[in-house]
């Protein structure tokens, strides 16, 4: 647990980072385990979050001026001819259709993906906006593919997202 004076020293680093005329770039600091900000200024950064139920990978990677973000997610596995045969040939036809935001991975699972570029700096908020501007896009064939998922796989899917 950070001490009393690691605390100060990380409100007195925010407080100044957010006091800059130029936006600070999202991989120039991070937070040590000891709760004490540092530089970091790296070529590369991941972390995780849930939309629509699904948990996304973010890998962010510096190339050429940009920052590149490579997002990704599991949304279930197509399900089985026998199965759901209708439910099946409507989600092929989507991956089809989509496939530029959707994708099957070699063990039969329904994936979205994207390759976002941010331009420098890039700040948390230029990275949150182009996160949510592709969410924004893709949330309908989030829903679509819920729609047709097994109650199960839909129900995890949409139980925790927005």
């Amino acid at each position: 647990m950070p001490t009393t004076s690691q605390v100060q020293r990380t409100r007195e680093t925010v407080d100044f980072l957010a006091q800059q005329p130029v936006p600070v770039p999202v991989n120039a600091v991070h937070v040590d385990s000891s709760g004490q900000m540092t530089s970091s200024l790296t070529n590369r950064m991941a972390f995780t979050f849930v939309f629509a139920g699904a948990l996304f990978d973010v890998a962010a990677e510096t190339v050429g001026s940009a920052i590149r973000l490579a997002l990704r997610a599991d949304l279930g596995p197509l399900p089985y001819s026998a199965e759901h045969v209708a439910a099946r040939h409507a989600l092929i036809r989507l991956l089809a259709e989509h496939g530029h935001q959707l994708a099957l991975s070699d063990a039969q699972t329904i994936q979205v993906h994207a390759a976002l570029d941010v331009a420098q700096p890039a700040t948390p908020v230029t990275i949150l906006t182009e996160i949510t501007a592709f969410l924004l896009a893709v949330k309908p064939n989030l829903v679509r593919v819920a729609d047709h998922l097994p109650k199960a796989a839909a129900s995890a899917m949409i139980a925790s997202g927005p």
